[in-house]
């Protein structure tokens, strides 16, 4: 942990005497769209104070950090900090908590679109009332996609995070407005080989139900996206466990079988495969030379170029519904 991380928490312990006994509803404009819903009265006890809904402050630690392919956890540029929160690698003890809990807390809007250091100290005491806490989330996922080049992973071109919308019911991307993105990274995913985009494009077409178990984290770099392709700057952050519902029961991504999507089958997981429609004929064709299922493949296995705009849809011109 930076010097600069230690002082930062440090301040927030001795400031959260004073948030504990306020409302965090946050205040002018934050929690946008969710805002009616979100923050609440805060409790009381040592771990900062507890919002309705979401895990005691007790089951926080201190994070684990390594540094993954040369890239330490600070990254290579942006909010050091930010980066810290993204990167870490320690398992917690996950406590389940409701999907809309996460789409309806809300956030002070000073954070937006500014780093850890300029955030004032209400501010950040604020969001750490709820950051860093272990939850596990059910739902469903809407769509799924590899990143491109970010500060957090030093720009590899190789080491990218997946870009994960989670929804509260089963539907498709058209839903993402009221998604909570949930971030798969690479240092984690180094240990679940099944973890891939085109597994999880494969469920999220076939509608089935998951677990997602990780760390509440706020992401201010993207208040653009809110009502369009997120409901919320709160995300799982990193992603720690994927688990989906067979049979009743809740089995891990790397250990369970991967449902076709259009149909009731599935695939086992320790067979490479694609979404199920389509594999990738070239990773460097136009979307002139795909269909659409192709495109969605291509796109997963890296060809970013097929997504101009970042919405997560490949081609939109031909693809988007």
């Amino acid at each position: 942990m930076t010097i600069d991380r230690l002082a930062k928490l440090i301040t927030i312990i001795l400031l959260v005497g004073l948030t504990a006994c306020s409302p965090i509803d946050g205040g002018t404009g934050g929690g946008f769209p969710n805002s009616s819903g979100g923050g609440g009265s805060t409790g009381g006890n040592s771990g900062g104070g507890t919002l309705p809904g979401l895990p005691s402050g007790s089951f926080r630690q201190t994070p684990g950090e390594i540094t993954f392919h040369g890239c330490p956890p600070q990254g290579d540029g942006g909010d050091p900090v930010l980066n810290e929160n993204k990167n870490r690698v320690d398992n917690g003890n996950y406590q389940p908590t409701a999907f809309n809990t996460i789409l309806n807390l809300s956030w002070p809007q000073e954070t937006e679109r500014r780093a850890h250091a300029d955030w004032s100290a209400s501010a950040q005491a604020q969001v750490a009332q709820a950051e860093g806490l272990p939850v596990a989330v059910e739902g469903y996922l809407a769509l799924a996609r590899l990143e491109g080049p970010e500060t957090p992973n030093c720009h590899s071109t190789t080491d990218a995070d997946f870009h994960i919308w989670m929804i509260g019911h089963a539907g498709g991307s058209a839903d993402r407005a009221q998604s909570v993105v949930v971030e798969a990274t690479p240092r984690v995913r180094t240990n679940h080989p099944q973890w891939t985009v085109n597994n999880l494009i494969a469920i999220a077409q076939a509608g089935t139900k998951v677990r997602i178990s990780g760390w509440l984290m706020l992401d201010p770099e993207h208040p653009e996206q809110l009502a369009q392709t997120r409901g919320t700057l709160w995300e799982v952050h990193p992603v720690m466990q994927i688990e989906i519902s067979q049979n009743g029961q809740w089995v891990a991504l790397d250990n369970g079988s991967v449902p076709q999507a259009g149909n009731n089958t599935s695939k086992s997981t320790t067979s490479a495969g694609n979404t199920g429609n389509a594999s990738c004929p070239d990773i460097h064709a136009s979307c002139s030379q795909l269909t659409c299922d192709q495109a969605y493949a291509c796109l997963a296995a890296g060809d970013t170029a097929l997504d101009g705009n970042g919405d997560g849809i490949p081609c939109n011109s031909q693809c988007a519904k």
